[in-house]
């Protein structure tokens, strides 16, 4: 597989649908793994997401390899304080999100980068946890919406917000109400509010629909990036 340079300005993001690649790919994904990284694999208590989560790893060494004209299996990383993975000295950033079967993995070579991906669930509408923990505005504007659309637009809303969360590398430690976002699936755009003013023009925020029934989205810093969007695992 012969991977495109990430030019200036571009955000890569891959897309990988285990249930469409060989169990012998899935495999050799799972052989690219440190030590560290099969033995929290290894904790997973059903066999069927440690091999989901040793797969999203082993395909993220792939790629990230093949980016920096490295071997997979000599990569090291190192993590945040809130368990932010990154490549030190290397000129590249990524992220990775998984939702069951479904993995998208985000690189960029500036700037830093989150990248979240969710399987929307038809008719549930995310009232639940928008009323507990989202903005006041982002509540309204998703009540305000036709019925039949809020289940996306819920994650839609989600994935921005998850998205931003991971570029910071502060997990869900920030608080979900202290930053807005728009719920629709349009082009990138700013934060819509934050209570650091200057963060809404440090980041853009890119929502993908990767696939039928998923929506993703990045968060990227500095201009808004060219997207290109590849799949994984195929021949």
């Amino acid at each position: 597989m012969t991977l495109p340079s990430i030019g200036a300005g571009e955000a890569h993001a891959w897309w990988c649908d285990l249930r469409g690649i060989a169990a012998e790919r899935i495999a050799a994904w799972g052989q690219l793994l440190d030590p560290a990284e099969r033995e929290r694999a290894a904790a997973f208590r059903f066999a069927e997401d440690r091999t989901r989560w040793a797969a999203g790893r082993g395909a993220l060494r792939e790629l990230a390899a093949r980016y920096l004209g490295a071997s997979p299996v000599e990569l090291r990383f190192e993590y945040g304080p809130a368990g932010k993975p990154e490549l030190p000295d290397a000129p590249l950033r990524f992220s990775l999100s998984r939702s069951k079967d479904a993995v998208l993995i985000a690189f960029t070579s500036s700037g830093e980068i989150g990248a979240d991906l969710e399987r929307v669930r038809a008719g549930y509408d995310g009232s639940d946890i928008a009323g507990k923990f989202f903005a006041p505005a982002e509540v309204a504007s998703l009540a305000a919406l036709p019925e039949g659309t809020r289940s996306e637009a819920f994650f839609r809303v989600w994935t921005a917000k998850e998205a931003y969360l991971k570029g910071r590398g502060d997990g869900l430690g920030f608080p979900l109400d202290a930053f807005e976002v728009r719920a629709d699936g349009g082009g990138p755009r700013r934060l819509r509010a934050h209570r650091d003013p200057d963060e809404v023009g440090r980041w853009w925020l890119v929502p993908l629909t990767p696939a039928a029934g998923y929506v993703a989205a990045l968060a990227v810093t500095g201009e808004p990036p060219a997207l290109r969007l590849f799949e994984a695992g195929r021949p």
